[in-house]
């Protein structure tokens, strides 16, 4: 018979089996720092620069991996996406902080980094994708429900200045005809 905890809870004991055999594919150890939402993260280099805030503007080159493993082909879990391969001119992404919606373990993840610096991230299934997944969209792959990621970021640019601020409230000239006041 199961263990009293797998008859209670299998779904739980699914996804905890699921997040140790990710823990293990991708050398998770006591290196990384835990948070209290469940993100792990680890610096490999840690930046000088300024941290992200709120309205500021990233500038980020990423890969997303996510926990589909087999013996040959996947063995780090499957590429979802990498901004330096699946990037026709490999220009980092570029996005304001706080007000793009990203998942919840990516922003979290960017919050204490600094510019110049690059972090792996281990993203638990409430703070990614979750129950839900995520469809696939054209050559990019499907996550599945309940999958864990791995992020590997590289906070190349952070622009917190004012003027950068302001540019993003105002409405470019084109939007005045989405609508009209008349």
């Amino acid at each position: 018979a199961a263990p009293l905890s797998q008859q209670r809870h299998p779904q739980l004991c699914v996804l905890f089996g699921a997040l140790e055999d990710a823990k293990t594919a991708w050398n998770v150890d006591e290196s990384y720092t835990s948070t209290g939402s469940g993100l792990m993260y680890k610096d490999v280099v840690e930046g000088s620069g300024d941290s992200p805030v709120e309205e500021g503007t990233v500038h980020v080159h990423y890969k997303i991996v996510f926990d589909e493993f087999d013996d040959t082909k996947n063995v780090d879990g499957t590429v979802y996406f990498d901004s330096r391969r699946n990037n026709e001119n490999q220009e980092p992404l570029q996005l304001q902080f706080g007000k793009t919606q990203i998942i919840k373990g990516w922003q979290e993840g960017m919050e204490t980094m600094k510019e110049g610096g690059t972090r792996t991230l281990i993203v638990p299934p409430e703070l990614g994708y979750g129950k839900d997944g995520l469809p696939e969209a054209g050559r990019l792959p499907a996550i599945p429900s309940q999958a864990n990621l791995k992020f590997e970021l590289e906070l190349v640019q952070v622009d917190n200045s004012a003027l950068t601020k302001l540019r993003r409230m105002i409405p470019k000239p084109s939007a005045m005809f989405d609508n009209p006041f008349f």
